[in-house]
């Protein structure tokens, strides 16, 4: 009943006459075209899309393998033992990272750190499938988990990772969270967790009736700076004066330490634990502080 559900089908036969024809003119253009054709900008724009294409054709290939080996099941991370519903709803979903346990590793140790810890509630903006959404109904000491996507396939997606994984007493979906229902969020659960993704909005959500409404709240906020946005730096600031801010880039994967991948070629190895990302990617983690000795209010603060 809990089983990985099927991918959907796709045009098979189609899919490998037009990716035939794809490699072949690829090779004919790498073997016959002249150095200056080669280095023009339109040039490699093409090998880079051509070359993304085949590497996202590939990650379905090794994706299916990983799903029929894991049982659909997280492997490793702090959310180790979640069952994941592979029907998602944001791009590929990141299947394979997520079921290796390495999906979005910079803030795995954020979320590991606060293991059992107890809140009033956890918001998930930007929940996609539920990933963060169910992990922390699953990891932390807390009563009420609502996950905020604008797509109702991923909020239907959460419910179902939700049943699969015996928290949906705990999950609530909603549609939507603008600033100010944010801000009235915080002042009826003080001490939450705030997890966003908000694909460069964060901003317009994370203004100051929110910092301040979320004196006692932990943030942890993916931001998006190369839409043009200065958001990790404008964040920090902003958090700065009620929080001990942190922050995490992106950093390094190892491959070669999942079981499930060995016996696979390096390409393939690495592949699986690429999120293919625009750029380097910067995470807020925003702890509040401690109060000092004397403060107005010893409760505030706390972490």
């Amino acid at each position: 009943m809990f089983g990985p559900a099927p991918l959907p089908k796709r045009p098979v036969m189609l899919r490998r006459f037009v990716l035939t024809v794809a490699r072949r003119l690829f090779r004919n253009w790498v073997k016959y075209a002249g150095a200056k054709a080669k280095s023009d900008a339109k040039a490699q724009k093409f090998v880079a899309d051509i070359l993304r294409v085949a590497a996202e054709e590939r990650l379905h290939v090794i994706e299916r393998d990983v799903i029929k080996t894991t049982n659909g099941i997280v492997s490793d991370g702090p959310f180790k033992g979640m069952k994941i519903d592979t029907q998602v709803s944001w791009g590929d979903g990141g299947i394979t990272a997520k079921l290796l346990g390495c999906y979005e590793l910079e803030i795995a140790d954020a979320m590991a750190a606060i293991r059992g810890e107890s809140f009033d509630a956890v918001v998930n903006i930007g929940s996609a499938e539920g990933y963060y959404t169910i992990g922390a109904a699953m990891i932390l000491d807390t009563p009420k988990v609502v996950a905020v996507d604008i797509d109702p396939a991923a909020l239907s997606a959460t419910r179902r990772n939700a049943e699969r994984n015996g928290v949906s007493d705990k999950v609530d979906c909603r549609g939507a969270m603008n600033a100010e229902e944010l801000a009235a969020f915080l002042a009826e659960f003080p001490r939450s967790l705030v997890i966003c993704d908000c694909e460069g909005f964060e901003l317009d959500l994370i203004v100051p009736k929110v910092t301040a409404a979320g004196r006692q709240a932990h943030f942890l906020i993916e931001c998006h700076d190369f839409i043009g946005r200065p958001v990790t730096e404008t964040l920090s600031a902003a958090l700065s004066g009620s929080h001990t801010v942190d922050i995490i880039s992106e950093g390094a994967r190892d491959p070669n330490r999942y079981d499930v991948l060995r016996g696979r070629d390096a390409i393939d190895r690495w592949l699986a634990v690429c999120e293919f990302r625009p750029e380097t990617m910067q995470w807020v983690s925003a702890i509040p502080k401690k109060p000092s000795i004397g403060s107005g209010n010893p409760k505030e603060g706390l972490a």
